[in-house]
């Protein structure tokens, strides 16, 4: 079972991997769409940007069961954090409010969710837990060894950076002013980069992984 899941979030973050290019390439597979179309395209476009961290859901239990026989609290803080997070910006993306919106709005950093102030603010909110689950989970690579340390600290450095992206791109709605700019000119790049790093050498890791590495896993070796 084990074995089994950890094949699934090694597919997970494959996908979340994939979601960053598609994204991307979406507005030059349609070179001559319409102003309208190229609306929707780069709504579609964001919603994948702000999706992929999100398809790291069954990692949150393998990187925790990983962590937690030697630092159970944490690990399970980060859990936590994961779940409450991912599960329910999860569910109000996959309930196509985040694509109907960014659809119309395509320039509203928040992809979706037209409507009452304060469900931008709790969607903002999740967003930020996901990034500081990427950071707790960064640091409790370097601190038990149960992965690769490079493969933590990418994800250390993809949760700082998802973390100023979202205070930039959704807290303020849309950047404005010289710090603004500046903040999102660096994370948005220095995020990319690091979140293909981690999904994808994580999804290597995970999917390369034997029964036998689960024992050590158990025994705490």
């Amino acid at each position: 079972m084990k074995i089994l899941l950890n094949r699934i979030a090694g597919v997970g973050a494959f996908l979340s991997a994939a979601l960053i290019p598609t994204a991307f390439l979406l507005s030059t597979l349609f070179p001559n769409a319409t102003t309208a179309q190229r609306n929707q395209l780069e709504g579609t476009s964001e919603y994948f940007l702000i999706l992929a961290p999100a398809l790291l859901l069954p990692a949150v239990f393998v990187l925790g069961r990983f962590f937690r026989a030697q630092r159970p609290r944490l690990a399970n803080a980060a859990t936590v954090v994961g779940l409450a997070g991912m599960l329910p910006f999860l569910a109000l993306m996959l309930l196509g409010a985040g694509l109907d919106f960014a659809n119309q709005y395509a320039t509203v950093s928040i992809a979706g969710f037209a409507g009452a102030l304060w469900l931008k603010h709790v969607t903002f909110g999740f967003m930020l837990l996901i990034g500081v689950w990427l950071i707790l989970t960064g640091v409790l690579a370097q601190l038990t060894q149960r992965v690769p340390p490079l493969l933590g600290l990418a994800a250390l450095t993809s949760g700082v950076a998802w973390g100023a992206l979202m205070a930039t791109t959704l807290y303020v709605a849309f950047p404005a002013g010289t710090l603004a700019s500046l903040t999102l000119a660096i994370s948005l790049p220095v995020w990319l980069l690091a979140h293909l790093t981690f999904t994808i050498w994580l999804g290597f890791w995970l999917l390369t992984r034997k029964p036998a590495d689960e024992v050590e896993v158990l025994l705490g070796a």
